[in-house]
């Protein structure tokens, strides 16, 4: 039987959305995940219509995806989507789901075992083992029409409502779920604008019915925002934790919870702008939820380990400093080994570093050289109208006398005159 459930797109993947109501202009996608049986002959040949009604049973939309393949998949997937138009009115809407498995079993099994019987030139017979058409695969008569395929029908239903808050939280998640007393838990809350506009939200968090934290946040269009809270020493037991329409649940226990067990919390460095050449800390923070012990800590800065063995009690939490120098700039990932805590670092080149004092020397000397040229040029003005008033005198008084010409010059000169 296929897998079908509402998803939504979070940084180029597909996740499952928990919720199925939907505000126009937002998104409706559907993923359909049907296993693939019979498939050591290598054709999945699926066709999905999807049908969708609106509350008084029209026919709104109307689609259909096929999934077509050689390939030993054991799975078919398809992803139906279709933005809420905003004339669809509020109410409950059915989506009517089929799932046509086209391929004729016992006619594939007769073509991988004669094909020399087959009518079929061999570039067909090529062309069917690469990636074959609909026409040739009906030619080969191993695809069946839609009327004679194995069939399963699906039903899901969703709501359309305009005043429903367009950013959603998608999942709220508790770092750890069971903590030691006197500790601190990191709560995160994914929450994604489905519409294609910028948004201004509140939300509330709640512990256990008590406001603990109001979040007030600018949602660009369609952004994805991960909203975070530090709960410090929460009551022992059970507590419970509410936002929007998402609830969660963690322990504080008073007792250690059995071997020593590191629970990672934060990764962070101590600079908000670091420089290629330049050492900087790069720092996590790690919770002990077991008996005292010590562990081994690893990091992985751009692919390279470097480890620290850490001594804690229980409920004892710890920074772990570990000195970084990077020579090249670039991006370079650091994560915790062993769990998702990821950060990016970016490694900018080397700035080029002005010795101040230098420079204000340089500034002092340049200012007085350029004054004494004024100065000096100031003085000389008048004594450079005399030498030129000179000059002049002794041009008017002076004769200008012709040069004499060689011989040759003074008969081309006569010649053109």
């Amino acid at each position: 039987m296929p897998e079908i459930n509402f998803v939504t797109e979070k940084n180029g993947q597909l996740i499952v959305r928990e919720d199925n109501v939907f505000v126009p202009e937002s998104t409706l996608m559907v993923k359909i995940t049907t296993p693939i049986i019979y498939n050591q002959y290598r054709l999945v040949a699926m066709d999905y219509v999807m049908v969708i009604t609106d509350p008084y049973d029209n026919i709104v939309f109307l689609k259909l995806i096929k999934d077509r393949s050689r390939s030993y998949t054991t799975v078919s997937e398809v992803v139906f989507s279709k933005q809420i138009p905003t004339t669809w009115l509020n109410g409950d809407y059915t989506i009517d789901i089929y799932s046509y498995d086209l391929v004729d079993y016992s006619e594939l099994r007769r073509v991988d075992f004669d094909i020399y019987d087959k009518d079929e030139a061999i570039d067909d017979m090529e062309d069917f083992f690469d990636t074959p058409s609909d026409s040739l695969l009906e030619d080969m008569e191993v695809l069946k029409s839609r009327s004679y395929a194995n069939i399963v029908e699906d039903r899901l239903n969703f709501y359309v409502d305009k005043y429903s808050n367009p950013c959603k939280i998608q999942e709220i998640s508790v770092m750890p779920s069971i903590v030691p007393i006197n500790s601190t838990v990191r709560i995160l809350i994914d929450v994604e604008n489905t519409i294609p506009h910028q948004n201004n939200v509140t939300y509330q968090l709640f512990l256990n019915d008590e406001s603990v934290k109001t979040f007030n946040s600018i949602f660009e269009p369609n952004e994805w925002k991960t909203l975070v809270y530090e709960l410090n020493d929460p009551p022992l037991g059970e507590n419970q934790i509410d936002m929007g329409d998402k609830t969660i649940y963690f322990t504080v226990s008073g007792t250690a919870l059995g071997p020593t067990q590191f629970v990672y919390l934060d990764i962070f460095t101590d600079r908000s702008v670091t420089y290629a050449g330049e050492s900087f800390n790069l720092s996590i923070t790690v919770l002990n939820t077991g008996w005292k012990g010590s562990e081994p800590v690893f990091i992985s800065v751009n692919n390279k380990q470097i480890s620290r063995e850490v001594e804690l009690d229980y409920g004892e939490k710890a920074t772990i400093n570990y000195e970084i120098l990077i020579n090249e700039p670039g991006t370079y990932p650091a994560n915790i080994i062993g769990t998702e805590i990821t950060k990016i670092l970016f490694i900018k080149d080397s700035p080029v570093i002005i010795n101040e004092d230098e420079e204000e020397e340089k500034s002092v000397i340049s200012a007085l050289y350029s004054g004494m040229i004024s100065s000096k040029a100031i003085f000389l003005v008048p004594i450079l109208f005399v030498i030129l008033g000179f000059l002049l005198y002794y041009r008017q008084r002076t004769p200008v006398k012709k040069p004499e010409l060689p011989e040759a010059t003074k008969s081309i000169e006569d010649t053109i005159i």
